[in-house]
């Protein structure tokens, strides 16, 4: 998005705007981010000092901002907001409208390039998204292991150093 000052972008810049919104996509977003797993990975990620502790509370004061707390109730209605901003701002002639499913070739007219042989990414289709949350969510689960056991070899360290100090004063 380019924020809330609806400044128009450079003279010389060209926009795309991308038409992704789908009912699939909601239903999707909002399933990954209200889901039990998802939300318990906050404090453990706290508890084990991982790098990803700031991204939750970071992404949920923009999500709520964005979407005035409610992405399943006010989604729709604030990205069609946003592209009308945009519309408004950017010339037509400096603006791509972008539907995904159309591939490389207005994109690839737009831009005045040919088109590549190489077929289009397809990186945001369910599968393709379940499948990279799933091996986010498997990776930070392997991290959160690793810390627990890290702690727990410390702890048991600790505990047979104080044994043997406890042991030696009798």
């Amino acid at each position: 998005m380019l924020g809330t000052s609806r400044q128009p972008p450079l003279p010389s810049s060209i926009l795309l705007l991308t038409h992704v919104f789908t009912s699939s996509m909601l239903t999707t977003i909002d399933r990954r981010t209200k889901h039990p797993l998802s939300r318990a990975m906050g404090p453990l990620a706290n508890i084990c000092r991982l790098h990803s502790r700031f991204v939750r509370p970071a992404f949920e004061k923009c999500w709520n901002y964005t979407y005035d707390g409610d992405f399943p109730a006010n989604g729709k209605r604030v990205y069609f907001e946003h592209n009308d901003m945009i519309r408004s701002l950017v010339p037509k002639e400096r603006l791509l409208e972008f539907h995904i499913e159309e591939g490389w070739d207005p994109l690839c007219d737009f831009l005045g390039l040919e088109k590549p042989e190489l077929p289009f990414p397809k990186g945001n289709e369910k599968l393709v998204f379940q499948k990279r949350f799933q091996k986010a969510f498997v990776l930070t689960c392997a991290r959160v292991g690793q810390r627990l056991l890290q702690v727990a070899v410390f702890l048991l360290c600790l505990l047979w150093v104080l044994q043997r100090l406890l042991s030696r004063r009798r």
